[in-house]
C-alpha cells in the first residue's frame, strides 16, 4: 500500500520508467526509414502486461530513432533490473522483421572515449553477466575503428579480453573462498546449462569519431531461414528485397483481390521471388529453431520466449493464389526446391 501511495504521488513530469535495453536493429544504408516503419509495427502488436502490481498500466513501447546503417531502440521498465519483458522486442526484431540485417544489443551507454586510461574506466561500468555466462569461453571481440585516437583494433580486443578475464577470474575466486554477495555474483552470470553446448555471443566494438560503443551479438548471421548462408556477388540482399516490396503496391492489390505478376528484373538473383513468396506464404524471416545468440545470454527468460514464440501466428495470405511469380536461377537446386514447395 505504502508503495502505490508513492507512485500515485509522484509530482508532474517525473517519467517512473527507466531505461533498461538499449539495442540497435541494422539495415543497409537508405533503408532506415522503411525498417523503422515496419519496427513500429512489428513492436504495435506486441503485448507486455504490468511489471508490477501497483502499476495499472503496461509500460510504453519502446523510443525508436533512426541512427547511421539502422535504428536505435531503446526500451523502458517501471521495475529496476527487470528486463525478460523488455527482452521480447529484441526476439520479435530477430524473428520478425524482414528489412533488419542484425540485431545488436549495447553493454553500457555510448559515450566519448579518445585515451586507454578512459577506456579502462568504461569497461570497469560493463554488466557482463547480464551477455556473457562465466562457463562459456571467451566470446570473439570484432573491433571496427573509424577517425579515433584509439585506431588500432587488436590494440581494443586486447583491452576488452582482459578485463572480461579478469572479471571472471575475480567472480571464481570469490566463489571458491566464498566471500561474495548477490551482488558482486551477478556481475558475471552463470547462465545454469549444460556447458557442453554453450558458447558466448560475439562482441563487437564500434570506436567511431572517438565514440565508443560495446555491443553483445543477438541475431547472429544469417537472420534468414530460407537463403543461402552467404549470397552470391551481384545478388540483391534478401533485407533490401523485402523493403522493396514494403515499398511496392504488391500487397495492397492484393488485399483488394487483383491479379498480380512478380517479375525480378534481376537476373538469377532470385532475393524478390524468394521474398515475395515468403510474405504472401506467411513464413517468418526468422525460427525459433535456430540457434540466436541471444538466447545464450545468462539473463535470457526461456518461458518467456516459448511464449512469444506461440504467438507468431503463420497463415498466408487470403489471395496468394492470385500472385504469379517469375524469376530465373542457375541453381537447378533451388528450382527444385521451390516447385517442391509450392
Amino acid at each position: 500500500l505504502v508503495f502505490c501511495e508513492m507512485v500515485g504521488r509522484l509530482p508532474t513530469g517525473v517519467n517512473p520508467y527507466l531505461p533498461v535495453r538499449n539495442f540497435v536493429v541494422s539495415t543497409a544504408a537508405g533503408l532506415e526509414r522503411s525498417l523503422l516503419r515496419e519496427l513500429e509495427e512489428i513492436f504495435s502488436t506486441i503485448s507486455v502486461p504490468p511489471e508490477h502490481p501497483a502499476f495499472a498500466e503496461p509500460p510504453p513501447p519502446p523510443a525508436l530513432s533512426i541512427v547511421r546503417g539502422g535504428v536505435e531502440c531503446t526500451v523502458t521498465s517501471q521495475v529496476p533490473g527487470s528486463i525478460s519483458c523488455p527482452d521480447r522486442y529484441i526476439w520479435s526484431s530477430v524473428l520478425s522483421s524482414r528489412v533488419a540485417d542484425g540485431v545488436r544489443v549495447r553493454m553500457r551507454p555510448k559515450q566519448q572515449c579518445s585515451w586507454e586510461k578512459h577506456l579502462n574506466f568504461l569497461l570497469r561500468d560493463v554488466k557482463w553477466g547480464e551477455f556473457i555466462p562465466l562457463e562459456a569461453p571467451v566470446p570473439e571481440i570484432v573491433v571496427k575503428s573509424v577517425n579515433s585516437r584509439l585506431y588500432h583494433p587488436k590494440h581494443i580486443a586486447r583491452f576488452v579480453e582482459e578485463e572480461l578475464v579478469n572479471k571472471r577470474e575475480f567472480i571464481t575466486a570469490s566463489r571458491n573462498s566464498r566471500n561474495f554477495d548477490d551482488a558482486t555474483e551477478a556481475e558475471i552470470g552463470s547462465s545454469g546449462m549444460d556447458s557442453s553446448g554453450l558458447y558466448a555471443p560475439r562482441i563487437l566494438v564500434n570506436v567511431v569519431d572517438n565514440s565508443f560503443e560495446m555491443c553483445a551479438e543477438a541475431s547472429g548471421s544469417p537472420i534468414r531461414t530460407y537463403f543461402p548462408n552467404e549470397a552470391p556477388r551481384g545478388v540483391v540482399p534478401p533485407h533490401a528485397a523485402a523493403a522493396c516490396l514494403q515499398e511496392s503496391p504488391l500487397m495492397q492489390l492484393l488485399e483488394e483481390g487483383e491479379e498480380c505478376t512478380l517479375w525480378d528484373p534481376f537476373l538469377h538473383s532470385t532475393s524478390l521471388c524468394l521474398e515475395a513468396a515468403a510474405i504472401t506464404m506467411g513464413v517468418p524471416p526468422g525460427s525459433p529453431a535456430m540457434d540466436y545468440p541471444f538466447t545464450q545470454y545468462p539473463t535470457h527468460d526461456h518461458m518467456e520466449y516459448s511464449r512469444l514464440v506461440d504467438d507468431i501466428d503463420v497463415t498466408q495470405h487470403k489471395f496468394m493464389s492470385n500472385l504469379t511469380i517469375l524469376g530465373t536461377s542457375t541453381n537447378c537446386e533451388l528450382i527444385a526446391k521451390a516447385l517442391r514447395d509450392v
